[in-house]
């Protein structure tokens, strides 16, 4: 396993952890690599890489065990990153260049539930193409910022297949009918089109895409974590819901409004300083 430890800490860095930073927890970026997937944790962000690139990033059974493990369990991170290697795919799906095991099925399936169970935000940095399961990968995540380059296809009917796994995340954000075109047609979503249809959240030029994902990970991380952790669990029961009035999202607000992390945030407001998050 490679691991390489640089000189400078990330932007987001949480302030007022000066323990943590003395015990080396946000001293630079941190870089391991297993089974096709390059993990760096660059204080409290921790980004994991498909490095595929020869096979456009396409998944095979180590990968997804990799990152099912990755997202099940984070560790203190506050943030995840999930992108692609290079510059031509974020995620092309499964890895069709031979038989498709029926473990790597199972596995994807699993690793769609790991990413509805982590603890904390996950941002896709979708840096060019994503099909098939690679769509229901930045489906899953929480904030999608593409580069104009990207786009988004679920091309499984062409080989005799359907998006069967990943239907229930298409349908989170985009309308039935367009997900009804990709899945009969094919069609592939430029990244304007992916925008329009809820695919994205932001679309930037390929030379913006690292800063607006680093602006974008460094504000999370600077946001209560417990907050943050107890706001995704709810967030994500609420919009598989039927919709109408959830008691769940108002016992959610009443136990973080009064726990120790909001009086921290509201004093903090109040005597206009940075909040001194705690980790628990």
């Amino acid at each position: 396993m490679e691991r390489r430890l640089a000189g400078h800490s990330f932007p987001g860095a949480p302030q007022g952890s000066g323990q943590r930073q003395r015990a080396g927890l946000y001293q630079g970026p941190v870089m391991t690599r297993a089974d096709s997937v390059a993990q760096r944790r660059d204080g409290a962000v921790l980004t994991l890489t498909i490095d595929r690139p020869d096979k456009a990033n396409a998944l095979d059974g180590p990968t997804v065990d990799t990152l099912f493990h990755a997202f099940a369990d984070p560790g203190d991170a506050r943030v995840v990153v999930l992108t692609g290697a290079g510059e031509r795919a974020f995620c092309s799906g499964a890895d069709l260049s031979g038989p498709l095991p029926e473990r790597t099925a199972a596995g994807f399936t699993r690793l769609l539930a790991a990413m509805d169970d982590c603890p904390v935000p996950i941002i896709a940095r979708v840096n060019g193409g994503a099909a098939g399961g690679g769509v229901g990968l930045l489906c899953a995540a929480d904030i999608v910022i593409a580069s104009d380059a990207a786009s988004v296809v679920t091309p499984e009917g062409r080989v005799g297949l359907f998006p069967f796994m990943i239907l229930p995340y298409l349908l989170r954000v985009a309308s039935t009918r367009r997900v009804a075109e990709m899945a009969y047609t094919g069609r592939r979503l430029s990244s304007a089109e992916a925008l329009d249809a809820g695919f994205f959240t932001t679309v930037t030029p390929a030379t913006e895409l690292d800063p607006q994902v680093s602006q974008t990970a460094a504000a999370i991380a600077a946001m209560g974590p417990r907050a943050m952790r107890l706001g995704r669990q709810t967030f994500l029961r609420r919009i598989s819901a039927d919709g109408g009035p959830d008691e769940r999202m108002a016992q959610a607000f009443r136990d973080l409004a009064s726990g120790p992390e909001a009086l921290e945030g509201l004093a903090a407001r109040r005597e206009r300083r940075a909040p001194a998050w705690t980790i628990t």
